[in-house]
């Protein structure tokens, strides 16, 4: 047998490593293979997953390469000795799969110990077993024989400490050597429980002292209108609260070195796409504008629906809007999976558990003496509040748009136009064309490409051509 290893048997190493991955998941626990456990730390069956991550894919690994030794034996080609590279190259790859798939780690050095420990158990099966079996027969698994003895004592200890690293580290576990309590472990947040079974609020770090933390690292990079808008404020924490459990500080580290080898696309503690690798800072700065411009969107969603319309509680004018505060807030933890999965990709999370935490954090901090109204900075309703009249308007349905009521205006007459596969365009040229005849535009219902109808106030009927081509009276 030789000790250098051949380029070929680098590749043969490196397509055994990549073989295991299925193999390991397929005759592991069912949990396991479907990586339902894999993130499990704390429960009943801990230990003996941990140990399965470790052990199996060094035993599994060896079996390839003795099946590949035998094969090459026959020719009479040389054989290496480093039996341990595929362990080494299977947590590589598998680190990479989970990279590129972003699937979440509960902790870096919990998986960096896993691994460790793994490829090390390798090595020592290649130098004192595998090895010492030609030199001594059977009698190398003597239990008594050193060796055996301390890969037991190694292996014992890397898995209690992987477990006890991933603990304290998804519920912020602190021992109080000194309370009443000795010896019980305290908890800085709760784990959330849904009646569907989706608990995505578990690992996600929603304490008192985080959110601080992202406040005075963060708070002062955010534009005007997150000090203005109380609840755009608590959905970009809630987010930054969700990427930062998901991608730890450890990981993201990692991820800028992914980036500059062309793996990894999206970094910082935002999690925002870019060609170069971004600090937590930078990646703020770009998603302040993105969530910005996520919020606009479901406000116009929220002002367009039943809930909103029913009360009139959104009211909006050129360059700023008005809400009322608690029912906007009610709805959007209702709904925050939804609002996030424009930011993560999918809507099915459930997600609103963290929202919640979170707003209760920022109601705190203002003594829970919170406005009724919220004004805020924003051109969500540019082009509809060009049709009106009024100073400012609001939605009175999901396809209407009003000016507030004017009393004054009482003794002028009222009018309706309308017009079939109307454009928002014809839209504008029609109410323009109407204030420049001295009307008061007081309400437009408008369905894309399908029907446009335009009330209006004046003294006298005005003639058809003095009106948008296309449009008619409504009698």
């Amino acid at each position: 047998m030789e000790s250098d290893v051949s380029t070929w048997w680098v590749l043969i190493y490196l397509l055994i490593g990549a073989a295991t991955i299925p193999l390991v998941r397929y005759l592991g626990p069912v949990a396991i293979r479907g990586y339902r456990l894999e993130i499990e730390y704390d429960n009943d069956v801990s230990r003996t997953n941990v140990i399965y991550r470790i052990l199996s894919p060094a035993l599994l690994s060896l079996c390839f390469v003795f099946l590949c030794e035998a094969v090459f034996c026959r020719f009479g080609a040389p054989i290496p000795t480093q039996r341990w590279m595929p362990t080494l190259f299977y947590w590589a790859i598998l680190g990479l799969i989970k990279l590129l798939a972003r699937i979440n780690i509960v902790h870096p050095l919990a998986y960096i110990i896993e691994a460790t420990c793994s490829a090390l158990l390798a090595f020592f099966l290649e130098h004192f077993v595998v090895s010492g079996y030609y030199s001594l027969g059977i009698d190398i698994l003597d239990q008594s024989n050193f060796a055996f003895q301390m890969e037991v004592a190694i292996f014992y200890v890397a898995v209690q400490m992987a477990i006890t690293l991933a603990i304290r580290y998804r519920y912020r576990c602190t021992h109080d050597d000194y309370g009443k309590h000795e010896g019980l472990a305290s908890t800085t947040s709760a784990e959330p429980h849904s009646s569907s079974g989706n608990c995505y609020g578990t690992a996600i770090d929603t304490s008192e002292k985080t959110l601080f933390e992202y406040e005075r690292k963060f708070g002062s990079l955010l534009p005007k209108r997150y000090s203005q808008d109380l609840l755009l404020r608590t959905a970009f924490f809630a987010i930054m609260a969700i990427e930062d459990s998901n991608r730890p500080e450890a990981w993201r580290t990692l991820e800028r070195i992914a980036c500059l080898l062309g793996i990894a696309k999206t970094t910082g503690i935002m999690q925002q796409r870019s060609d170069s690798p971004l600090s937590d800072e930078e990646s703020v700065l770009l998603a302040a504008g993105y969530i910005e411009r996520m919020w606009d969107s479901y406000l116009k969603m929220y002002a367009k629906s039943a809930e909103c319309c029913s009360g009139n509680h959104l009211s909006f004018s050129r360059g700023w809007y008005e809400y009322d505060y608690a029912p906007l807030a009610d709805t959007l933890g209702r709904t925050f999976g939804s609002f996030y999965g424009d930011y993560c990709g999918t809507r099915l999370l459930n997600a609103g558990w963290v929202f919640r935490q979170v707003r209760q954090f920022e109601e705190r901090n203002r003594c829970n003496l919170l406005p009724r109204t919220v004004i805020a900075a924003g051109t969500v309703f540019d082009v509809e509040i060009g049709w009106l009249s009024s100073f400012y308007g609001s939605w009175s349905g999901a396809y209407t748009v009003q000016s507030p009521s004017m009393p004054e205006m009482a003794s002028l007459n009222h009018f309706e136009l309308a017009k079939r596969n109307a454009m928002a365009e014809d839209v504008s040229r029609c109410c323009d064309g109407l204030k420049n005849q001295g009307c008061l535009i007081e309400r437009v219902t408008f369905a894309d490409g399908a029907i446009a109808l335009v009330q209006f106030m004046c003294k006298e009927r005005l003639p058809l051509e003095c009106v948008e081509s296309g449009f008619s009276y409504v009698n």
